[in-house]
């Protein structure tokens, strides 16, 4: 049995370790971006983005792998699609492509927007063959993966920067749709806080049935996609630096440190955070970056220990500290 043909195996069993899919949406939006900042090529991304487009489903979903059809999908690595797209367009200036992309980008948001519930969130996607999966840590892994009366906030979070890049997107290529998905964007973000915020402690529920906050993802993906009001924003950033929170694993740490940068005085913290992560790796020897922090050791030693992704101080530095 191949490494792919385990993964989908033991999704049945989802309290057993699961080992991660070779998805492409996490993966070639973080390696893009690192790419765009050291290379400078566009090519090979649009080249990508254009593969992934030729994935759409009946259910405005991009297939979990690409080229292929999967029998499982993870919807919020779909929402991650228009900001790849946007990214795109921003670094090659290429506004073109947004609009060829624009019919596809448009099925994903309108398939996000007939799912709103009435209290404003979108639900999680029910059924065996939906996995609401955001990340490889404790509670974030998609147990609850065919349960349609959850709410997450990551899942809702992803959607809304969803509908930003798409208002976004919408101002260079079709602009009578902008406002449109910028009310969207700021009604799901509006949505979020009155449903998911804990006052008492100034963080944010992973989802509603959630006794605590317990993410610091959760914490970082509200403060990218501008959800906390200004007066909360020192609480929930101190919520991630103090520590108590699970931390984001290496693949998503883009948004808890672009989160916390884009809002306070954050800049030492997040050096702290890159030495502490990426440092481990280096005095442990490695040549090349982790999959996870846990190495080799990971996903039943099957860890990755040259991956992608975790390229990501390169365009945390280039972007935020270009005096290093």
């Amino acid at each position: 049995m191949n490494r792919f043909d385990c993964e989908l195996s033991i999704l049945k069993e989802p309290r057993r370790p699961i080992l991660p899919c070779r998805e492409t949406k996490t993966h070639s939006r973080n390696q893009m971006l690192c790419g765009y900042e050291v290379f400078e090529g566009f090519e090979f991304p649009r080249a990508a983005l254009l593969l992934a487009a030729k994935s759409l489903r009946e259910d405005g979903l991009l297939e979990l792998c690409v080229p292929g059809k999967v029998s499982l999908n993870i919807p919020a690595f779909t929402a991650i699609y228009p900001r790849a797209v946007l990214e795109y367009m921003e670094y090659s200036g290429e506004d073109a492509f947004g609009k060829e992309m624009f019919p596809v980008l448009k099925t994903i948001s309108e398939g996000f927007r007939k799912r709103i519930a009435s209290n404003g969130l979108i639900p999680n996607y029910p059924g065996d063959d939906m996995w609401n999966f955001y990340e490889w840590r404790e509670g974030l892994v998609g147990e609850n993966m065919s349960d349609s009366e959850i709410f997450d906030c990551p899942l809702n979070a992803f959607i809304s920067d969803a509908f930003y890049c798409m208002s976004e997107i919408c101002k260079r290529v079709a602009p009578d749709w902008q406002e449109e998905y910028l009310l969207l964007h700021r009604n799901l973000n509006a949505a979020m806080h009155r449903e998911f915020f804990d006052e008492s402690s100034g963080a944010y529920l992973t989802r509603r049935q959630d006794g605590v906050p317990q993410h610091a993802l959760t914490q970082g993906l509200m403060l990218y996609v501008g959800a906390v009001p200004s007066k909360w924003e020192e609480r929930v950033c101190e919520s991630i630096r103090n520590g108590a929170l699970i931390p984001a694993s290496i693949s998503m740490t883009i948004y808890v440190f672009e989160g916390l940068l884009q809002h306070g005085d954050n800049r030492a913290y997040v050096l702290s955070e890159i030495d502490r992560i990426w440092g481990d790796m280096v005095w442990n020897s490695a040549k090349t970056f982790w999959e996870t922090d846990a190495g080799a050791a990971d996903f039943w030693r099957s860890g990755s220990l040259c991956h992608g992704w975790s390229a990501l101080p390169v365009y945390i530095f280039n972007k935020y500290y270009p005096e290093l």
